[in-house]
Parts: structure tokens; C-alpha cells; sequence
């Protein structure tokens, strides 16, 4: 159990592959980039030599390693793979291998959380879990809980739920205005060029204080 289930008394989350922008307690057929991610990572995890045998063919080792440096190739391209969101004036770009889906979420779906600092702005029962509802992490100057108020007047949030690969944060939500794109090739390895709107969205933007009541 990681630290966040742990201090808001929830179980361990499942990290289950879902549809992009899908209400809770719906269900649809997967979409086509979540195909294509799970198309390149099972391309990426499988070993050369069961790839060779499907084949019924003998490589050299020039050949052997020309493959894996493809392979090696595509699992770089998949980690810089981003899906870039805005709330205020901020565009967030998350990595595509630490989105687990997108949940479009009623506002009567939400139960607040009133002893908890405002970055956190609920909880949602969604499939089973529950999922801690965070407020994208704005600029040091941005009043945080003015951003939630805002939030909290409007009839449907978007949240960017987190998978496994991110350890302690695991299954928790981000919620964001909106979805720019669903991928993009921001080179995070370079923030120097990045647009002063744009960020790409970083672990330690989430202070643990935020699992702390007030």
C-alpha cells in the first residue's frame, strides 16, 4: 500500500488501461492510441529470441543488433510520447506512460474533502476505487484555492488518472479544464525550449503535505 492509499484509508489501485474521456460507470470500445501504446510496449517488452522463433529464422549477429536498436529506439520514442492539457493559462504535458486513462467527471461525483488543504479537491468512486482528486499543480503565485473554487462551479471536470509506473501517486487524478492533444513529442530532457505556458508535469509538483489535514 504506497503512501497516498495509506493516509487517505483507501486499497491498493489496480492499474487497469481505459478509455480516454469516458464518464464513470461507462464503458466503450478502447481508443485508437491506446491500441498504438499498447501495440509499440508489447513490441518493446517482447525478447528477440521469441520474435526469431515466430519467424523460424536463424539472424547473425549484425542482424541481432540492428533489432535491438530498433527496439531500443521505439521504447525512447514511447517515453516522450505526451498528452498535453491546459487549466488557467498553463498547458500541462504528462508523459504518455504514466497516463493510466482520462475520466470525465460530473460534479455530483466529487465528495469534497473539507479538512484537507484546497489542492486536493475530493474524492471520486470510480469503478471500483477511490480515486483522490488533485488540482494541477499551477505557478508558486498562482492562488490555488481560488483555481478550485473556479473548479467546483463548473458541471463536469476532466481528470488525468495516474498509473502504476509512478509509485506512491499511483491512481490519483489530476484535473485539468481541458485535453489539447492526445499526443505530442515535447522533449522534456529540454525545458529550456519549451513555450513559458507549457510545462511538463513532474512527481514533485505534488507536495505531501497535501495528504496532511488542515
Amino acid at each position: 500500500m504506497n503512501a497516498v492509499n495509506s493516509l487517505l484509508g483507501i486499497e491498493e489501485f489496480e492499474d487497469v488501461r481505459n478509455l480516454e474521456g469516458v464518464p464513470c460507470n461507462s464503458s466503450a470500445n478502447q481508443s485508437d492510441s491506446d491500441k498504438l501504446i499498447e501495440s509499440d510496449a508489447q513490441s518493446i517488452t517482447t525478447p528477440v529470441t521469441e520474435a526469431t522463433a515466430e519467424l523460424d529464422i536463424e539472424l547473425d549477429n549484425e542482424l541481432e543488433g540492428e533489432l535491438i536498436a530498433k527496439l531500443n529506439s521505439l521504447s525512447f520514442s514511447l517515453q516522450y510520447r505526451y498528452l498535453i492539457t491546459q487549466i488557467e493559462h498553463q498547458q500541462f504535458a504528462f508523459p504518455l506512460n504514466w497516463v493510466a486513462d482520462l475520466i470525465l467527471i460530473e460534479q455530483s461525483q466529487i465528495l469534497s474533502l473539507p479538512f484537507y488543504g484546497p489542492m486536493l479537491l475530493g474524492v471520486l468512486h470510480y469503478r471500483g476505487e477511490v480515486v483522490p482528486l488533485v488540482v494541477a499543480p499551477l505557478t508558486p503565485f498562482t492562488d490555488i484555492a481560488t483555481v478550485a473554487r473556479r473548479l467546483r462551479t463548473k458541471h463536469t471536470v476532466t481528470a488525468v488518472r495516474l498509473n502504476q509506473s509512478v509509485g506512491k501517486l499511483a491512481g490519483i487524478g489530476i484535473v485539468v479544464d481541458r485535453v489539447i492533444e492526445r499526443m505530442s513529442s515535447v522533449p522534456a530532457s529540454v525545458p529550456a525550449i519549451e513555450p513559458p505556458s507549457l510545462r511538463v508535469f513532474q512527481l514533485e509538483d505534488i507536495p505531501a503535505s497535501i495528504w496532511q489535514p488542515r
